[in-house]
């Protein structure tokens, strides 16, 4: 059940963050962001807070994160597009989540939620 809402809040979150960096100013569609969002959830959760975080702590955690959200959006939006994503939208994006993801592994390693 912690797996179904940990999931749920990481999946929130990063959509939420998305339609802000990539719907109201790169003009991607609402169906490719949420697509993007559910990919986006679902490996993060899988290895940035399964395996990296219990193992090597947050600060590996979030940057193992944020390399997997920047290659992740690039691919999934130049698959379903056809077109890159403009550097200042990615990084906006990933600046943002960066710090989300950053106190949601604060806060799962003090809950210890992760499992």
């Amino acid at each position: 059940m912690a797996s179904a809402v940990v999931l749920a809040v990481k999946f929130v979150y990063t959509a939420v963050i998305l339609f802000g960096a990539l719907g109201l100013f790169g003009h991607f569609s609402p169906a490719n962001i949420l697509i993007t969002s559910a990919v986006l959830a679902v490996l993060l959760y899988a290895i940035g807070d399964l395996w990296v975080l219990p193992n090597y702590g947050v600060w590996s955690a979030t940057v193992v994160d944020v390399l997997l959200v920047g290659l992740i959006i690039w691919a999934t939006e130049l698959i379903l597009i056809g077109l890159g994503v403009p550097i200042l939208n990615l990084a906006a994006a990933l600046g943002v989540i960066a710090a989300a993801e950053h106190l949601f592994h604060l806060y799962l390693s003090k809950a210890d939620l992760q499992q």
